[in-house]
């Protein structure tokens, strides 16, 4: 009986910590500033005219999205 008592505390535990860390990610993105790079433009070797986008490793998943980043930058310069 007790171990089941520890056991579902520890379960509640880690539920309620993965609720604060997604709780934590909202503040974060909440909180996110604006691209440095909006207010300067920039053209591409095609000639066109282009605002590169800023990543965050936080905001943007880096750890699972660095890939996609990557080439969306590539693609808008024009490589």
């Amino acid at each position: 009986m007790f171990l089941s008592a520890i056991t579902t505390r520890i379960a509640e535990t880690k539920e309620i910590h993965q609720v604060l860390q997604l709780a934590l990610l909202d503040a974060i993105r909440a909180i996110q500033g604006i691209n440095p790079f909006s207010q300067y433009t920039f053209t591409n070797s095609k000639g066109s005219t282009i605002t590169y986008p800023v990543y965050s490793w936080v905001y943007d998943n880096g750890r699972n999205n660095i890939g996609t980043c990557i080439e969306q930058a590539a693609k808008a310069a024009a490589r």
